[in-house]
């Protein structure tokens, strides 16, 4: 019996590290997806603290997915892959019966036609027949409300599709661009040394500002954690908001803060070139 004993409590011995080593089972994994306006390396810097505090203030385990384009984020939230997702207004609106907002920026968004700062360009007229970067997918201020005004005006640019908005802005930077089609929101998101090398040429009428969403398939009481987790962060943590641009949200309504949207129908933001 002594020797049984001696056995067992051996084994515990060599077990117990073990045991204490083992992580506890995490719970379910969340998705969380960013409309890719900067490529990943750039969203994982920005957004990296933001999902570190919203893990800790809530306990979720949450995941980031990155994407390289408009059209594949698009194509995944079409699927309703991500449980939460940063999101533009249209692509919201499009996906409404599966994604609801929880929070918006407070800041409306505008599309804009950016070219350096140095450039003769003065009107839109003057972008026929020079290159004009352009995001893929249904990019409602910085496509297919400005390819309609092109369109409608006769003005016929040159189109290079780009996969980020940071991208096409870096072209122009660097002469290989005559102009960009981005918006206000991934202009701040510029270096502030690179800023005073653009002007603005063009600014399209407001939308309302994007949203951070939650597939509907996401229980109540989970997105009632996270909204109060970014509120809590609105508070307390600015700094960590400000680098993803989010410091001046609220909490958003669907129809309160998106049902302006209506007024386009659904072909036109699906429309493609």
């Amino acid at each position: 019996m002594p020797v049984l004993r001696w056995l067992c409590l051996c084994l515990l011995l060599v077990a117990s590290p073990l045991l204490a080593a083992a992580p506890a089972r995490p719970g379910p994994a969340y998705v969380v997806a960013v409309v890719p306006v900067h490529p990943p390396t750039e969203i994982r810097r920005r957004w990296q603290p933001v999902l570190d505090h919203l893990v800790r203030e809530t306990g979720l385990n949450l995941q980031f997915r990155y994407f390289d384009s408009n059209e594949a984020f698009e194509a995944s939230i079409a699927r309703e892959e991500p449980e939460f997702a940063m999101i533009g207004p249209w692509q919201l609106w499009l996906a409404r019966d599966h994604y609801r907002p929880l929070l918006r920026g407070r800041t409306p968004l505008t599309g804009l036609v950016v070219v350096p700062a140095s450039s003769p360009l003065r009107t839109l007229a003057d972008l026929h027949g020079r290159w004009l970067g352009m995001p893929d997918g249904s990019d409602l201020a910085a496509n297919v409300l400005l390819r309609q005004l092109l369109a409608e005006q006769k003005i016929a640019p040159r189109f290079q599709t780009t996969r980020t908005h940071a991208n096409a802005l870096r072209n122009v930077v660097l002469g290989r661009l005559d102009a960009a089609a981005v918006n206000n929101y991934s202009l701040r998101l510029l270096p502030a040394e690179m800023q005073p090398r653009l002007r603005v040429l063009h600014e399209s009428p407001s939308l309302p500002g994007p949203a951070f969403a939650a597939a509907r398939r996401v229980p109540a009481a989970v997105a009632e954690r996270i909204t109060a987790a970014f509120l809590y962060l609105r508070q307390h943590h600015q700094d960590v908001l400000q680098a993803a641009l989010m410091s001046d949200i609220e909490e958003a309504d669907l129809e309160r803060d998106y049902g302006m949207l209506i007024r386009f129908p659904a072909e036109v933001g699906n429309a493609r070139r």
